[in-house]
């Protein structure tokens, strides 16, 4: 999901017609299809609870927690964007400190929208605009900042997505040019090091913004990449690249296209609660300044939702239909692809949760930090005006309950 930050930071960008050109086609990569079963079937693993934090009746005071990782003991770093810190929890739910806060002095950020693993150890706190990672001790020692290529006169860079896996990362970074009447956006998704120095270009789209044309368009703002991307301990880069298909470009180390990974799938339309709740921002943002724009926005939910690959090289696959694929006591269902690309399982993982309202984080192979209460507290934040349930969520304490996956 996003921010506040995030799309609205993208402001300058929204008065758009759009035009994009994919990157060039795979050309003789093959391509792996699957049907819509695995072949060895559907497991089912019910999550143990390790602690929880924040809710009513919490001591600690969440704002918004847009994402979770771990390190090497276990220890659960928050991401929380509203507060701009980092509060860190111990295996057993200690609260033990808060990295980071907001501003822009050394170790300080502005509504952060991740936080990783650098290879020297590291914290690398995200911040989307302008675009760095500000890199901090595991005390909160500012360690200095890795910025990326500047922008151009009237053009930006901007930091979507970081992932890391042991000595690797991926970012999907967005620069933008402009002349007098249009900007040229690119996603980009690359293996970087830890200078911010780019080592290989995996993906880029491009999209053409005509300011005599001016749409709100969804595709414009939330490319799939942003949340579809990530990187495996091999070095390699997963990105999908379809808004209503399954389907997952792998490429090698050196940003060659290794194959294609698609499988049989019938993409699920929005539901209203869905699609109200994204129209509603997008239709705050058409009436912005005087002026009203059309918008567009998908008619269905993004196929794939997330993408972790675990030290075996196996690529756990969270798509639209994830919510809906297991029994009825799982948050979610992943579809598991080795490293050869075959779709070997499912695995539903089981636990409380509302897959409408919750959002479920793989933090490690064996924890997932499940955050109670956030994609209606995001959308109430984004726009008045929303259902009754959503305002009452942005005004309830989240709640953040970490679960240990059993061997």
């Amino acid at each position: 999901m996003f921010t506040q930050r995030l799309i609205f930071v993208s402001l300058v960008c929204l008065f758009a017609s759009t035009a994009f050109a994919d990157q060039a086609a795979p050309g003789d990569a093959p391509v792996i299809r699957s049907g819509s079963q695995p072949t060895a079937g559907l497991e089912v693993v019910q999550l143990e609870e390790m602690w929880r934090a924040g809710g009513e009746d919490g001591d600690v005071i969440f704002g918004h927690i847009f994402r979770a990782t771990a390190d090497g003991d276990g220890n659960v770093y928050l991401v929380d964007t509203q507060l701009s810190e980092v509060p860190v929890f111990s295996p057993t739910g200690e609260h033990i400190k808060t990295l980071s806060r907001e501003g822009e002095g050394p170790g300080e950020t502005r509504e952060p929208l991740d936080a990783i693993f650098l290879p020297d150890g590291s914290l690398g706190i995200l911040q989307r605009f302008p675009g760095k990672v500000v890199r901090i001790d595991t005390e909160g020692t500012p360690l200095g900042d890795i910025f990326f290529a500047d922008a151009t006169e009237g053009g930006f860079t901007a930091l979507y997505t970081g992932r890391s896996c042991g000595d690797q990362l991926m970012f999907v970074i967005q620069r933008a040019t402009r002349d007098e009447n249009r900007q040229v956006r690119t996603f980009e998704v690359g293996r970087y090091d830890a200078a911010g120095n780019e080592l290989a270009r995996c993906f880029s789209r491009e999209s053409v913004i005509d300011f005599d044309d001016p749409v709100i368009r969804e595709s414009t703002i939330l490319d799939v990449v942003i949340f579809g991307s990530t990187i495996g301990p091999d070095g390699r880069v997963y990105v999908s690249t379809a808004v209503d298909r399954f389907a997952i470009n792998v490429y090698e180390p050196d940003g060659a296209l290794h194959h294609v990974i698609e499988r049989e799938f019938e993409k699920r339309p929005r539901t209203d609660l869905e699609s109200g709740r994204i129209q509603s921002v997008f239709d705050l943002w058409a009436n912005r300044g005087g002026q009203i724009m059309p918008t567009e926005i998908y008619d269905c939910a993004p196929t794939i939702a997330d993408l972790y690959v675990d030290a075996g090289n196996n690529l756990w696959v969270e798509h639209s239909r994830s919510a809906e694929s297991g029994p009825g006591n799982a948050m979610l269902t992943y579809d598991v692809f080795d490293e050869n690309g075959a779709f070997t399982r499912q695995v539903a993982l089981a636990c409380e949760g509302d897959p409408l309202n919750d959002e479920l984080f793989r933090v490690r192979d064996d924890m997932v930090v499940l955050i109670k209460g956030s994609i209606p507290a995001m959308y109430a934040s984004m726009a008045e005006g929303q259902a009754e349930t959503d305002d009452e969520a942005a005004e309830a304490n989240m709640e953040v309950i970490c679960y240990r996956i059993p061997d």
